[in-house]
């Protein structure tokens, strides 16, 4: 039971890496020296989105699943946390 927590937290830091690189690809500017902060948030908004899929686990339960975690819940919520980031990020430096 403990591995498969331990493989869950794996699955949503890979998930947080792998925005974090899409940003810095995607938008290398804005956000060049904050890729730290940029992890970190996508790395909170990952289990945020997990805990919104156990509250709507029937909802989320239609959508397709890899290995047993289903993937979407977190990967939306740091796409959508990072967004903000770089939103709000951009209208302090403005």
């Amino acid at each position: 039971m403990l591995s498969q927590y331990i493989i869950v937290g794996l699955v949503y830091i890979a998930i947080s890496l792998c925005v974090t690189i899409v940003v810095s690809i995607v938008n290398p500017g804005k956000l060049r020296h904050k890729l730290v902060t940029v992890f970190i948030t996508a790395l909170i908004a990952s289990f945020a989105g997990a805990l919104i899929y156990t509250i709507f686990k029937p909802v989320f339960n239609a959508l397709a699943s890899l290995q047993q975690i289903n993937i979407y819940p977190p990967l939306i919520a740091a796409i959508i946390a990072v967004f903000l980031l770089i939103h709000i990020s951009s209208s302090k430096d403005s």
